[in-house]
């Protein structure tokens, strides 16, 4: 080639390449232009579903159900923390929750959960009580009573500043410890229990060390220094009450057994756990006497005591029908 002809072809070269240059630049711009469309238009809907959520509310679905021994409120533990024999299982849903899921979970020894409070009594309710006696109140279509009584404090206060389920959200939150991983099964044997059975459960995060605060309380709240519920309360079996337990244990066709299968001395710390707290009411202890029986079923098992000064006597028990 010549040099003129060479010149000519590197000044195409040259104006080719500032072509394609000027192309990028300009995709590029275009592809930015569509990338910040795209981002304000995400950022929009975000607001919008944003706004929709915190004014009709939002949905979430159980990823899990526990079993328990306890059928209902009467004998559930108040805090898990003083019936720590008392056990569950969590099973999540298959459909929600892989394998994948659950891996690591076993080194940790102690699990937060976060649940529904399913049972609640105060569903439906149009009516709250708040300063100056009830009124009718319903804002944004969440009823629920401003204040309530604890039962170990005997007057009213408000309800945030106890663990009352009955609650704007009844979501409730413990700790239990973490006894067994099952990831294939999808499941959790937790201990320190104090759920319902057939808990719906929303959420399982790890207990952490940066979980654990020097805290204060009210005078009110017993005890401010152990953090023990204990009623110190004594527990006893009859003979017969033992007699009827080794039965149901040692039957191999029974079915009330869900929790506690084959492990009754497990069993027997769990329900003298719960009994120690005196599961009655606070009206049941007012109006109860020394000779009047009183039960809880836990894990299909009726369990029959009488209060006798400083403790508690299980009479009998039997297979809960």
């Amino acid at each position: 080639l010549g040099v003129v002809s060479l010149s000519v072809l590197i000044g195409g070269i040259v104006m080719y390449l500032a072509h394609l240059r000027s192309q990028l630049i300009r995709m590029t711009k275009l592809r930015d232009d569509d990338r910040k469309g795209r981002v304000a238009a995400e950022r929009s809907q975000r607001h919008v579903a944003q706004e929709r959520d915190i004014s009709e509310g939002f949905v979430m679905k159980p990823i899990g159900i526990m079993t328990t021994p306890f059928p209902d409120r009467r004998g559930t533990p108040r805090q898990g923390t003083v019936a720590p024999a008392s056990e569950g299982i969590l099973k999540f849903d298959r459909k929600i929750v892989p394998p994948e899921a659950l891996d690591s979970i076993e080194g940790f020894s102690h699990v937060w959960v976060l649940f529904v409070f399913h049972e609640n009594t105060n569903a439906g309710r149009t009516t709250f009580k708040g300063k100056g006696g009830p009124t009718k109140a319903k804002t944004s279509g969440i009823k629920f009573a401003a204040k309530v009584t604890p039962p170990r404090l005997g007057k009213r206060v408000g309800v945030f500043s106890t663990r009352s389920p009955h609650r704007p959200n009844p979501i409730g939150l413990t700790v239990c410890s973490l006894v067994t991983v099952n990831s294939q099964a999808r499941t959790l044997r937790l201990a320190g229990v104090d759920l319902v059975d057939c808990t719906p459960i929303l959420d399982v995060k790890p207990y952490i060390p940066y979980d654990s605060i020097s805290c204060s309380v009210p005078s009110w709240v017993e005890p401010p220094i152990t953090g023990t519920l204990s009623s110190g309360l004594e527990v006893d079996f009859s003979a017969d009450a033992l007699e009827d337990l080794n039965d149901i244990f040692e039957n191999p066709t029974n079915s009330c057994l869900r929790v506690y299968a084959k492990r009754k001395e497990t069993f027997l710390r769990c329900a003298r756990e719960v009994i120690a707290q005196d599961p009655r009411s606070v009206l049941l202890k007012r109006a109860s006497s020394s000779q009047d029986i009183f039960n809880i079923v836990i894990d299909g098992v009726d369990i029959f005591f009488v209060t006798e000064a400083t403790r508690m006597h299980v009479t009998r028990v039997a297979r809960h029908s």
